[in-house]
């Protein structure tokens, strides 16, 4: 999964004439694997591995995963994640990646949840929008 996640990030943090993408732009470079350090301030996402399969015929090997793309935004109205939403979407829904060693066959937005959550700060309690898409990956190994 390493190769692909340095895929991922090499594809948000790619800035082709000097220029970076909407996405890394909505969220200020603050894309995290697995987990993002409370100090960050919003907004950020986190992508993480939900689950992997295996799948082999008589002459391919293919790894099927769910990535999770979670989506941070402190901002109630709602106007600031749709907009990361948006610009996630165009950046890596049905996207090609480099993968050493690999090649990929799809990455597919899948599902989207929005929820509404609460953390503790050091200022008390903090209610934050957070949006959980489902990416369906595909990879056959070279």
């Amino acid at each position: 999964m390493k190769t692909l996640f340095d895929a991922i990030m090499t594809k948000f943090t790619a800035a082709p004439g000097g220029v970076n993408n909407a996405f890394f732009v909505d969220i200020s470079g603050r894309l995290f694997f697995y987990s993002a350090p409370d100090d960050e301030p919003f907004p950020k996402a986190v992508f993480r591995v939900v689950s992997v399969a295996p799948e082999r015929t008589f002459t391919e090997m293919f790894t099927n995963a769910l990535l999770q793309l979670s989506l941070f935004s402190s901002d109630l109205s709602g106007i600031e994640i749709e907009k990361m939403l948006t610009d996630s979407t165009a950046l890596y829904d049905e996207c090609s990646l480099s993968i050493s060693d690999h090649t990929l066959v799809w990455m597919k937005y899948e599902n989207l949840a929005i929820m509404e959550d609460e953390i503790i700060t050091d200022l008390g309690t903090q209610k934050i929008l957070h949006y959980a898409i489902d990416y369906d990956v595909k990879i056959s190994l070279n």
